[in-house]
């Protein structure tokens, strides 16, 4: 009889300690989920800093070349543009601001998603605008990877931006991360 009560004790116990590992099982899944989900958070919070923080400089450098939304005055402005001349060192400081950010959405420190909802048209539209003095630029300097981080950026930010576009378009409060 003490062989059935000890044997009834270890099944109790066995399926006490069954439960318990499976409710930690839960737990370690529910701190690792909300671990992930904060630091997409502090991502996201640190990608709108930065965009405030460069604001200024960014409306400084986009004032001193011509307006990408102006096909005409891009190929003007950049027509005699190369490494050396005054246009140039203006649309390469220029350039090099959105290559900049692009290194760093690329890597993961920034995240691609807020950067799409706020500069990623524009970002697409500078890429388009000055490509090809950016092909011109890597073919006279023999620099394979002159604004690379950017073009891929732009190419990876087009999705994005269609899916926000096609959200918007249906249901504006629907909208969630690529």
């Amino acid at each position: 009889m003490a062989a059935v009560a000890a044997l009834v004790v270890n099944i109790v116990f066995l399926a006490l300690l069954v439960k318990q590992l499976r409710l930690l099982q839960q737990q370690i899944t529910d701190a690792s989920e909300s671990f992930v989900a904060e630091q997409v958070r502090i991502k996201r919070q640190a990608t709108l800093a930065h965009i405030a923080a460069t604001m200024e400089h960014r409306r400084r450098v986009s004032s001193e070349v011509p307006p990408d939304t102006d096909p005409e005055a891009v190929r003007e402005f950049t027509r005699d543009a190369d490494s050396n001349s005054p246009n140039g060192r203006l649309l390469r400081n220029y350039l090099n601001f959105y290559e900049n950010l692009a290194a760093g959405i690329n890597i993961g420190v920034f995240d691609i998603d807020v950067v799409a909802r706020t500069s990623g048209t524009i970002i697409v539209r500078v890429y388009d605008a000055y490509k090809d003095f950016i092909v011109r630029f890597r073919e006279a300097n023999r620099h394979d990877l002159a604004y690379v981080e950017m073009e891929e950026l732009a190419e990876a930010l087009r999705p994005h931006l269609e899916q926000l576009q096609a959200a918007r378009s249906k249901d504006c409060h629907a909208i969630k991360p690529v």
